[in-house]
């Protein structure tokens, strides 16, 4: 299944992430580390150099496992009811295009909003090597009428509430230059 697959390619490049970072403590190593930001990590270094294709392929890479399973267990769950409902076709078109758009926005913000931010609060710049993650996808599975999210797997909210909810968070944190813990996750 299309679901099955995108959980797949999420868990192999996570294992690969896993590999790369252990393998670059070591003299010798393979290289696969810098390859890997360089091509799973969007940011906006990356697209002025040309790399746009890491709008679409940071979405398969997860900072960590608690990471990579809140949004594997979303994209199963509310994933399968949107693709039902939309059909595999659109489903794929609404995945590439809303992790794409989604990552043009977080690059933007690090471009241009963040700096003038930091400069506003007077704070110090902090370096960034790009954003990963699908986790600003599951901000779209709104579209799906009438489901519910399990709230710690037990209070049932309506998608809408939890998608404002989790985005007002996600803003308030970027504006008092918490970027490090924003929802939309940054690496």
């Amino acid at each position: 299944t299309i679901i099955g697959g995108l959980l797949t390619i999420n868990g192999a490049v996570f294992l690969l992430w896993q590999y790369a970072s252990i393998d670059a403590e070591y003299p010798n190593n393979s290289g696969w580390l810098p390859f890997m930001k360089r091509h799973l990590l969007v940011s906006p270094d990356a697209l002025r150099e040309g790399r746009w294709h890491t709008l679409l392929t940071n979405v398969f890479s997860h900072s960590t496992i608690v990471h990579l399973s809140v949004n594997m267990i979303l994209l199963h769950s509310i994933g399968t009811s949107l693709m039902q409902w939309i059909g595999p076709g659109r489903f794929l078109l609404l995945f590439a295009g809303a992790g794409s758009v989604s990552s043009l926005v977080a690059s933007g913000y690090h471009a241009y909003l963040l700096p003038w931010l930091e400069s506003y609060w007077d704070a110090p710049h902090r370096p960034y090597d790009g954003s990963l993650g699908a986790s600003d996808i599951l901000f779209l599975f709104i579209l799906v009428p009438n489901i519910k999210y399990l709230v710690m797997f037990v209070v049932p909210v309506p998608a809408a509430v939890c998608i404002y909810a989790l985005s007002a968070v996600d803003l308030v944190l970027a504006f008092t230059l918490n970027v490090s813990h924003t929802l939309s996750s940054s690496f």
